[in-house]
Formats: C-alpha cells, sequence, structure tokens
C-alpha cells in the first residue's frame, strides 16, 4: 500500500523538485540585485539600485564577462529587463537609427529593426540620446528624428510614430534628447521647445503608441530658456501618482491619469541674465524631493511637490549636464566640466564633501549607484569608481580604451553595462 502511495504522489514530487530548481536561480539573482534597468535612471529615477557583490576594478580577462561592438554612435543608456539588453544607434553611413537587443548573459547580438533612415543633426550622437524604456516585455526607443518605435522582446515590431509629425518641430537647437518616462502602460513624453509651438506634455500607450491625453505647458522662460533636453520622472505624493517635468525656468507636476497640472513651482531663472539658460539635466527623485541642477550649472534647486517654493537652492554644487544620484540620504551630483563631485545634504542644500574625478576631459555621464559604490565614465572614456557617504573616496580609475559620448552606466541583474563610442561592455564580479 505504501508503495502504491509513494508511485501516486512521485510525479507531484518531481513536479516539487522542478518548482524548487527553477526558483533556487532566482532567490540567488534577486540576493545579487537582479532587477532590472528600464529606465535611463534606472527604476527609483535617481541613478541607484539594489545590487550587491559588484566590482570596483576590471579589464580584458578580469571581471569583464563579453564585449561587443556597436554599430553606431549613440549617448544613449543601455536598458536591461529579462535578460535582455536594449541600446539605440547612429550609423553614420549610411545614416540609420537602430534599435539593437544583445543577450545580457554573453553579449549575443539578437537582434537589430531599423527605425530611421537620412537622419542628420549637428552632433551625431544626440541623434542616438534617448534612452529606449522596456516595460513587461515591450521596448519603446526613441530617436533625435522625432521617430519612435515598439518592439517585443523578440524584435517584432508593435507600432511606430514620428513625435515631429505628429506634434510639429521638436525645437531643441542640438536635437531632441529626451527619454520618455514609462509608468503602468503609460509613456510620457516632454516636448519643451523655443519655437512659437506651445510646449507640451503627452501622454501615449505603450500597446498601440496612442494619445491618451496632451496637456499644453505654458511658461513665462524666453528664447532658449524654453528648451529642455531632460526627461520626465515619475514622482509619488501623498498616493498620488504624478509625472514631474523640469525646464522652462520651471518645474511642473501632472497628473497621470488625465495630464492635469496639480503643481508649478517658482521660477529659477536669474534675473537680468541671458536667455540662453536651456536646460540639460533631469530631475531626480530624492525622498520627498524633487532636484534639478539648472542656469547652465550655478544653481542646485529641490522642492517639495505641492508646497510653495524651494526647499533650498545652492551656487556651490551643481552641475550643467549631468543629472543628480540620490542614495542613502545624500545627493551626489557631477559638475560637467571640472569632474568635481558634490555630496549634498537633501534636507539643507548643505555641501558635505567635494572629491575631484580622476580622468581625461569632462564627464557627461550621469552617476550611478550601486554596492554601495558611484560609478561614472568620462568622455575620455575612464570610470571613475566612488565609495560613497559623506566621506567619499575615490577607490579607483579604470581605463575602457574608447571614449565615451556621455552615456550613463546601467546595473541590472549583479552587472555594470557600460556602453563608449563603439563598444558595450558587461561587468561583473
Amino acid at each position: 500500500m505504501g508503495a502504491v502511495k509513494f508511485c501516486q504522489l512521485r510525479p507531484f514530487l518531481w513536479a516539487w523538485l522542478v518548482m524548487v530548481w527553477a526558483w533556487l536561480p532566482c532567490v540567488a539573482a534577486e540576493s545579487k540585485g537582479a532587477g532590472g534597468w528600464p529606465q535611463w535612471r534606472g527604476p527609483a529615477f535617481n541613478g541607484t539600485c539594489e545590487a550587491k557583490g559588484l566590482p570596483d576594478q576590471w579589464g580584458p580577462g578580469t571581471n569583464m564577462p563579453w564585449v561587443v561592438e556597436l554599430p553606431g554612435i549613440g549617448a544613449g543608456t543601455p536598458i536591461i529587463q529579462d535578460g535582455r539588453v536594449y541600446v539605440g544607434a547612429f550609423e553614420k553611413e549610411p545614416a540609420v537609427a537602430w534599435a539593437i537587443c544583445f543577450s545580457a548573459a554573453d553579449g549575443k547580438e539578437l537582434w537589430r529593426q531599423k527605425v530611421a533612415s537620412g537622419v542628420t543633426a549637428k552632433k551625431p550622437e544626440s541623434i542616438a540620446g534617448p534612452s529606449a524604456v522596456v516595460e513587461a516585455g515591450r521596448v519603446v526607443f526613441t530617436f533625435s528624428s522625432g521617430d519612435m518605435a515598439a518592439f517585443d522582446c523578440e524584435g517584432k515590431s508593435l507600432w511606430s510614430c514620428n513625435l515631429l509629425k505628429r506634434y510639429g518641430q521638436l525645437g531643441n537647437k542640438f536635437g531632441y534628447s529626451s527619454t520618455p518616462a514609462l509608468h503602468d502602460g503609460r509613456l510620457f513624453v516632454q516636448l519643451l521647445r523655443d519655437i512659437e509651438k506651445p510646449s507640451l506634455l503627452i501622454c501615449l500607450d505603450i500597446v498601440t503608441g496612442k494619445e491618451l491625453w496632451k496637456v499644453e505647458r505654458p511658461t513665462a522662460a524666453k528664447e532658449e530658456n524654453k528648451d529642455s533636453y531632460a526627461s520626465p520622472c515619475i514622482f509619488v505624493s501623498g498616493g498620488r501618482t504624478l509625472v514631474v517635468v523640469a525646464g522652462g525656468d520651471i518645474v511642473t507636476a501632472n497628473d497621470v491619469a488625465d495630464g492635469h497640472e496639480v503643481w508649478r513651482s517658482d521660477s529659477y531663472a536669474f534675473q537680468g541674465q541671458p536667455n540662453t539658460n536651456r536646460l540639460i539635466p533631469s530631475p531626480a527623485v530624492a525622498g520627498d524631493r524633487i532636484v534639478v541642477p539648472v542656469n547652465r550649472g550655478k544653481l542646485l534647486v529641490a522642492a517639495k511637490v505641492g508646497l510653495a517654493g524651494w526647499s533650498w537652492a545652492v551656487t556651490n554644487a551643481s552641475s550643467d549636464v549631468c543629472s543628480p544620484l540620490f542614495y542613502q540620504g545624500k545627493i551626489y551630483v557631477i559638475e560637467s566640466a571640472t569632474r568635481k563631485m558634490f555630496c549634498v545634504d537633501p534636507e539643507t542644500g548643505a555641501l558635505l564633501n567635494t572629491v575631484k574625478l580622476p580622468g581625461k576631459n569632462g564627464c557627461f555621464s550621469s552617476p550611478t549607484e550601486g554596492d554601495g559604490k558611484i560609478y561614472a565614465l568620462t568622455l575620455g572614456g575612464s570610470v571613475a569608481v566612488i565609495k560613497a557617504g559623506q566621506e567619499m573616496e575615490v577607490l579607483r580609475l579604470i581605463e575602457m580604451g574608447d571614449n565615451s559620448t556621455g552615456s550613463s552606466i546601467a546595473i541590472a541583474e549583479g552587472r555594470l553595462f557600460i556602453r563608449t563610442n563603439t563598444k558595450l561592455f558587461c561587468i561583473a564580479q
């Protein structure tokens, strides 16, 4: 009788063992921070992740599982989900914008799709300046030409559109470079532009690409101050989910459901200054505050969404290009030209510490944190590794052997993904 019972139970035991076998790698991966990097500033819109066990040194044959050649240039950050790496690239000859998917495990190219051709720009790297965004197996690529294209994880085309044809001239002098924010199946696209047409905040359905809502974003800014190369971010406040947009001398927050504006900051423009303060850095979520460098790196401002006035504004710790990082109650921001990294108190704006990143040229890469370490890629192609905390310490400077256009480093599945001018690197312990 016992044998009969065992035979009856054996299929269930095998099923249970298979489930445990499949579950164990997931547990191991989660312990290393297996979450993806779905947006250009990561899952929290502030450059941080929960990864553990990340290396602070690497090179050929050491902590470098693979490296692949890219078909073209671009400043977009690698985007990672479910073992796949998504990168946009611009091939100068024959002027093609590519959407590419690699295997995160071994760097094998899984698919490549042409999104646009015959594209031109003052700065070719800006054509693939926006990063892809991914959610639930759907990935959307955006290029400075206004071309947007959605694919499933196997590379099947889902939909495409052109923002310029839909909404008119994009307006940015050096090429449209804003990455859409993605939340719960909705893409939030900003068009902040120095033209007669109004600036817009647009919501698209990620499944169909159809417009769900569109609102105008009025501002008193003049001339180039209207321009913003930044990207929107998602911010949860008082149980309400908001999309935050910076540019045009103000920061605004709109309800994701219907787009109505629920909060608007004071102007951050310097009075009497030339109207050339276009905005490049994106806002960062820093606890209950939104932080953004403005006025060509002359000012760092913070606001509590919903409250009048600025929480604080400081002139001694900002950036013209790099977006801020928020990690364990500290704000980190890199001054683009000098490579100085500032550590700032988010409550008061007080400058806590400053270190200078070693390396060559400036730094357009926004800092990324994982495992208590901050990583930043200089234009000269060197990665500075800094120990996070008020007592910041430069741990290492690692040469990648190739210059960079300013792509930020992504961290996902316990690995670093670093994009230089011509290559994509995977770094793992």
